[in-house]
């Protein structure tokens, strides 16, 4: 049975048409959802996005469009819905990257050019299983970022602050505020080390 069809019958109010339809494009969902998971794979990882829960909102938008969808307009359902589905999955990823992202604060006082900046700090009197350890006892979000910026990660090469806010898809602004927080959790860490 065709989409337009069973959307019909749905709107009629046949839930077995309606519950058909949806595992009828069940395909298509999926593969959208992981078109845009990886579109941008370290970004949605970094973020904890899942294939299922992005696939289970555009279940629910479909699911909301066989109530709005008209067929006297002459597309196909699923063309109709296709934008809606999309837009419902590229939401949903806009809502989890701003749960993660860093409130505004209020502004700070200037600070001099010399002191505003911060250089990496001083780990050589540590040992590599230390810096390791401390680096354990962060945020993962934190561990993450240091060790990709200060070259821990697998190849061993420090990178600029650009490289690392392109990596992390984050502003320069952005990765310079990232950086100073987990500058701000390592420093206190080690003050807090005997």
């Amino acid at each position: 049975m065709e989409n337009e069809e069973l959307c019909a019958l749905a709107r009629a109010g046949d839930q077995g048409a309606r519950e058909r339809l949806l595992e009828q494009n069940r395909p298509f969902v999926y593969r959208t959802a992981k078109t845009l998971l990886d579109q941008e794979h370290k970004l949605n990882r970094c973020l904890g996005l899942e294939l299922d829960d992005l696939a289970q909102v555009g279940y629910m938008r479909l699911d909301h469009c066989v109530d709005l969808y008209n067929p006297d307009r002459g597309i196909k359902f699923i063309t109709y819905a296709a934008q809606a589905v999309r837009n419902g999955m590229l939401d949903y990823i806009d809502k989890q990257n701003r749960t993660i992202a860093k409130p505004v604060a209020p502004a700070k006082p200037k600070q001099t050019a010399s002191s505003s900046r911060r250089a990496r700090p001083d780990l050589d009197f540590l040992s590599a299983s230390e810096v390791e350890t401390i680096l354990q006892l962060v945020t993962p979000r934190d561990r993450q970022y240091l060790s990709y910026r200060w070259g821990l990660d697998q190849d061993r090469k420090g990178r600029s602050l650009k490289d690392t806010a392109e990596h992390f898809y984050l502003s320069l602004h952005r990765a310079k505020e990232t950086e100073e927080e987990a500058y701000e959790h390592l420093e206190a860490l080690l003050r807090q080390k005997p």
